[in-house]
């Protein structure tokens, strides 16, 4: 099977029963539960409205994996570009590439990757130049994803309640 075999599509707040199932399924099967923060129902709810753009694949009618892009507003604590240590990144119009999960039966399929970049398609068709994500240091799955999306590894940072990579990319 290949990302081919998915079909992808915008999720919004009526999705969320299956965003918060899938959620579940993957963190429930982690080695340790601190290598994927699970967000808050609010979270979710926020993340599946716009201006943030929800991605999902499917298999028939179940989804197996979503992707977020998440446009902070002005005040939004989770602003990521403000953690960087360059202060000419700060300045670009950023977003943050807020997660992506892929159901365990269904990784080794590229489905992180082709997410990741029909987000980044949306984020540039939204004039954002920087994508900014944080990943556990002790998740190196997330980490290889993100490095092969083009990101770059920024700093440590102290974020949602333990230590965080920060990671950024310049879009094109």
């Amino acid at each position: 099977m290949t990302a081919a075999d998915y079909t992808f599509a915008t999720l919004t707040a009526a999705h969320l029963a299956e965003v918060l199932a899938l959620e579940k399924d993957v963190i429930d099967v982690l080695p340790s539960p601190d290598l994927l923060r699970r967000n808050s129902v609010q979270m979710w709810q926020r993340c599946l409205c716009p201006p943030h753009v929800a991605l999902g694949a499917r298999i028939g009618d179940r989804l197996v994996a979503l992707a977020v892009l998440y446009i902070p507003q002005p005040g939004d604590d989770d602003l990521l570009a403000q953690y960087l240590l360059d202060p000419a990144l700060r300045s670009q119009p950023s977003a943050n590439y807020k997660i992506c999960i892929v159901h365990p039966s269904h990784r080794g399929h590229a489905l992180q990757q082709t997410l990741g970049l029909q987000l980044h398609c949306q984020a540039s068709r939204l004039g954002v130049q920087l994508m900014c994500s944080t990943v556990s240091p002790r998740n190196p799955a997330s980490i290889r994803s993100l490095e092969k999306l083009g990101y770059h590894c920024d700093s440590a940072i102290q974020k949602y309640g333990s230590e965080r990579l920060l990671y950024f990319r310049l879009l094109q």
